[in-house]
Parts: C-alpha cells; structure tokens; sequence
C-alpha cells in the first residue's frame, strides 16, 4: 500500500466526487448567468458558482479525510511469500502491519470455501526496517501438509488465501500453559 501525500489525496478525492465536472457545470452556469444580469446586487450570476465550487471543495475535503481515516485502519498483512525455515518450520514474510509485535504469537488460517481454517499457530521473530514482517508457523495440523507445503513454494493461489492473525485460540493458550503444545499435531 502506497501511502499518499496530502496533494495526491485531495487531488483523488476531487476526481471521485467527480470534481472535474462539478466545476465545468459551475463555469458554464457562471457564463450562462453573467449573459443574463440581474437587477440585484449581488445576482446569481455570482452566488451561484460560487455555492457551487465551495460545495465541491467541502466535499473533496470530506472525503480526503474519509480516505485518510479509512485508509489508517489496521487491517491484517498480505503474505508477500514463505518459504521452508527449517525441516519442521515455514517462514513468511508478511507486508507491514501495526497490528504485530515483535515475539507475539500469531494464528494462521487458510480460506477453502469460504471459511477459515486454522492451520497452526507461529511466532513474529523480525520486524524489518521497512516494516516488513517475518513470521514462523512454529506449529501446524498435519492435515495441512499441502498447504503448507505449497505456501513454502510461493504457490500465488496458495499466498493468496493465507491469513494471518495476532491472535491466537483459546485452545492454544490452554495448550501453551500446560506445556503441551505439541498436542495439536
């Protein structure tokens, strides 16, 4: 994700609100009224466009702002790729994300059919200087061997429906306190 400057963000705000033809529509009523005076002082040759460009204008800043705060969500990281860390363990890297934490302990699931299935849980063991951040799935059911085999080749189908979550299952918070973590197998 592409951070925007505040120029970029007002400047795409303007052309989703359709901005450009809002203000062609105010020129051309301003030309339009100016042929035609009124007799009164302040005619709507002037109010007119006027109106109509500081309502373009509030509306381009209202949705900078909406695009600014949607944008500062904490939303979960794309995988960017994995790979075999060790014979039992899997690396991926994952795109930056404020929701991790450096040794926190995460869940990763996999969407089949439009659920998420758990797949094992692992741990944040980097978080690079570019915010990327690297994760090992420390644990996982050997039910999905095949995901987790494809998930180390860089499988794009496989990448794609692979989330994961700094969270973990109560079940496993069970499992880690009795020293039993290995159950899950």
């Amino acid at each position: 994700m592409v951070d925007k400057n505040l120029f970029e963000l007002i400047w795409s705000s303007f052309k989703r609100i359709q901005g450009p033809l809002l203000a062609v529509l105010a020129m051309f009523l301003a030309i339009v009224l100016w042929r035609f005076p009124s007799d009164k002082k302040v005619g709507l040759d002037i109010i007119l466009p006027i109106s109509i460009f500081l309502i373009v204008f509030l509306i381009t800043l209202l949705d900078s702002v909406y695009q600014a705060l949607k944008k500062d969500r904490d939303i979960l990281p794309r995988v960017i790729l994995g790979r075999k860390y060790s014979s039992d363990n899997l690396l991926c890297l994952l795109e930056p994300s404020r929701l991790f934490s450096h040794d926190a302990i995460v869940s990763f699931y996999y969407i089949e059919g439009g659920f998420e299935q758990l797949i094992g849980i692992g741990t944040v063991i980097n978080i690079q200087e570019n915010g990327n951040i690297q994760v090992i799935l420390d644990n996982y059911n050997q039910v999905h061997e095949d995901v987790v085999n494809k998930l180390a080749q860089n499988d794009s189908i496989i990448l794609s429906k692979i989330i994961i979550k700094p969270t973990v299952p109560k079940s496993y918070i069970g499992l880690l306190a009795k020293g039993t973590y290995d159950e899950y197998k």
